[in-house]
């Protein structure tokens, strides 16, 4: 998979042989590989919805996130495959109440950190 200057979105299952491009229903705005397992990708959009495949791209799944993004938006979790770290705004930096978070140090930069099992695309807390 990858993703031109356009952010046009694109994978190959020949490798790189031919090339479709993917059509989502709202704008994408970054690619980003597992670095644990070579077929699993998101495509983070603009808002809370972002796409998931585990085909290398052959096939998405909208994961529809609680919060707005923030860097670095998912990390793949390193034993879990199926597991994704999400990182998103909670307050802003107008905000003086931040919840406390279980993650102090997402906490003070106004973040929030969650869990996601795609197979029930369910988001659980972060431990």
């Amino acid at each position: 998979m990858l993703q031109d200057y356009d952010n046009g979105f694109w994978f190959s299952p020949d490798e790189g042989v031919t090339w479709t491009e993917i059509s989502l229903s709202d704008q994408g705005v970054f690619l980003a590989h597992s670095e644990y397992v070579h077929s699993q990708a998101i495509i983070i959009g603009q808002g809370l919805s972002h796409w998931r495949t585990v085909d290398s791209g052959a096939t998405f799944v909208t994961i529809a996130a609680p919060l707005p993004p923030a860097p670095p938006v998912f990390t793949f979790h390193p034993d879990q495959p199926d597991y994704l770290l999400f990182h998103g705004q909670r307050c802003t930096s107008q905000d003086t109440d931040c919840e406390v978070d279980v993650l102090d140090l997402f906490c003070l930069l106004g973040l929030s950190a969650s869990l996601i099992a795609d197979a029930q695309n369910s988001w659980l807390p972060y431990s």
